[in-house]
């Protein structure tokens, strides 16, 4: 009798965490597999190169302290936050906190579908997923949100979904200091 507690409590525990799932793994994309080598490419329809050299991180554990702190923080609010050691003390990799803001229960997932570099402009397409109408979910609040790690800065990002529909930047000021 005093085991079903205990049973409900870790199942609980269990759906709490794998529904509530925010970190994806690493998608990269790479346009040397899209495009046939014998295939020939008009001046006007060659791309900027694959942006390389970033990490979607899944663990927390290894970030810094005040991009932690800053995701707490920020994870309400719908948008991007640069973490840009210039002005932060976050080691020498710039991070990129992007955020779908506070959801009703489980269920919401945010990942990065591409990254692609627009003159010097890192245009970063993400996906977002609600659960389907039916769908069993956990009911409690949740906020879907990615971490991308960063080894080149750029002059300016920007963040849309896969409906084209642009995320706003959270400025420094919308962070708690």
């Amino acid at each position: 009798m005093k085991k079903t507690p205990v049973i409900f409590l870790v199942i609980l525990t269990v759906l709490f965490f794998t529904g509530c799932g925010i970190f994806k793994k690493p998608v990269h994309t790479d346009l040397s597999e899209k495009q046939a080598p014998e295939k020939q490419v008009e001046p006007e329809q060659i791309q900027e190169p694959v942006v390389s050299g970033y990490e979607i991180l899944e663990e927390t554990d290894a970030l810094p302290m005040p991009v932690v702190n800053a995701t707490e923080q920020l994870k309400k609010q719908k948008g991007y936050f640069v973490f840009d050691p210039r002005e932060f003390a976050a080691e020498e990799d710039i991070y990129i906190l992007i955020f779908a803001g506070e959801k009703p229960t489980g269920g919401y997932f945010i990942s990065v579908n591409s990254l692609d570099r627009k003159d010097n402009t890192l245009v970063i397409t993400v996906e977002e997923k609600e659960p389907a109408p039916n769908e069993g979910v956990i009911q409690v609040l949740t906020y879907p949100s990615v971490i991308i790690k960063m080894f080149d800065l750029y002059e300016n990002y920007e963040v849309i979904n896969q409906d084209n529909v642009k995320f706003e930047e959270i400025s420094k000021e919308g962070k708690e200091e």
